[in-house]
């Protein structure tokens, strides 16, 4: 009568799996059909701001921000809760205005990507 393959639901054996995210392949246990692993939400990798900015005698002057996010696709710059530049890439650097009014003033960074959002905040005081 010729062998009989194992109902998949009788089967004892588990073989991995490949699963592709990202133009990256990945091996795991076998998942429920139809069931794909979400994406990574974005995380903060590193974020450089100075404490303070010299402001002697200027309106403004500027501050360099240096950030990256991993799983993130796009950044956008809040200064203050404003929105001051956007869609930067998930890595990089910028020099971005900052008032000399003598408060303090806070840099809000969103990163945004398949998995989801994530902030991080910088603040700095002129002197």
């Amino acid at each position: 009568m010729g062998e009989r393959l194992p109902d998949a639901a009788t089967s004892t054996t588990a073989e991995p799996v490949a699963v592709e995210v990202g133009g990256e392949q990945e091996t795991g246990a076998p998942t429920s059909l139809g069931t794909l692993a979400s994406p990574a939400r974005p995380g903060l990798t590193s974020l450089s701001a100075p404490s303070s900015a010299r402001c002697v005698g200027e309106a403004s002057t500027t501050v360099h921000l240096s950030w990256s996010f991993s799983s993130a696709t796009s950044v956008v710059i809040y200064t203050d809760g404003r929105a001051s530049m956007g869609s930067l890439p998930s890595s990089g650097s910028t020099a971005i205005r900052f008032p000399c009014d003598g408060d303090t003033h806070t840099y809000f960074l969103r990163a945004s990507g398949p998995g989801g959002t994530a902030t991080a905040s910088a603040s700095v005081d002129s002197h």
